[in-house]
């Protein structure tokens, strides 16, 4: 048998190993859609070149064993060979599951993103809706309108047609105990007047000036605003949310 029909090709993969890049670090901060476009078709290419790998292995395991006793300094060598070639496919697993785990992190990276931006937008347009709705009840804005909507707007759903739910706190709507019916949201909103601390959110009723005694700031069975002043934030809303309403 010729010598030279015995020599195999057997330095392509060691060569494609070569070439293919370092898995990317795992250390960024975040991932461009491109960047893991790029790593999906790395890892295609590497895949591919794994399986050539596999069957050169193969190959050359089969003409080992047809050269075994016949020529022992060419079998020798081609052991030699296999043995680096098997040491390549090595490396490719390890550069493979490398790439997989980095493709894992920068997937779950991108999952708590989204969760993160949906919350953010969910709440702003439970913000949005809000302040429309707070505003038609006789609400103030600005920091009167953040303030309610932090004490209030958990007992509020937001549905798909932009309007609110009255909801309790396992998320069922709030019913009328007479009627049996929903609850207006408004009316829901607007009850919170005459709250000692909420009712500053709210402008006086109309037809009555700022000494109004039915506004929340000047009426004694509830305080005035100098029982507020020297409380601290935690110490008004205790004193506020005492009876809060249902």
């Amino acid at each position: 048998m010729p010598e030279e029909n015995l020599n195999l090709d057997v330095n392509a993969g060691v060569e494609t190993a070569e070439t293919v890049d370092a898995s990317p670090s795992t250390e960024q901060d975040s991932y461009s859609k491109e960047e893991v476009s790029k790593l999906l078709k790395a890892l295609h290419t590497e895949r591919d070149a794994r399986k050539a790998q596999e069957k050169a292995l193969k190959e050359s395991a089969t003409k080992l064993q047809s050269l075994e006793g016949i020529d022992k300094a060419t079998y020798d060598r081609l052991q030699e060979e296999s043995a680096r070639r098997a040491e390549a496919e090595a490396t490719f697993e390890a550069r493979e599951l490398d790439r997989q785990k980095a493709f894992e992190s920068m997937r779950q990276e991108a999952a708590v993103r989204e969760r993160k931006l949906e919350g953010q937008i969910s709440h702003m347009n439970r913000h949005r809706a809000f302040e429309g709705l707070f505003s038609a009840a006789g609400g103030k804005g600005g920091r009167f309108l953040d303030t309610a909507f932090d004490a209030v707007g958990k007992s509020l759903r937001l549905e798909d047609n932009g309007s609110f739910t009255v909801i309790d706190p396992n998320g069922d709507p709030l019913l009328d105990d007479e009627s049996g019916k929903r609850i207006d949201p408004k009316e829901w909103v607007s009850q919170w007047k005459s709250d000692d601390f909420l009712g500053f959110c709210f402008e006086p009723e109309q037809g009555y000036g700022t000494g109004a005694t039915n506004h929340p700031s000047q009426r004694r069975d509830t305080g005035t605003m100098g029982d507020f002043k020297g409380l601290s934030t935690s110490e008004i809303f205790a004193r506020s949310f005492g009876n809060k309403k249902g």
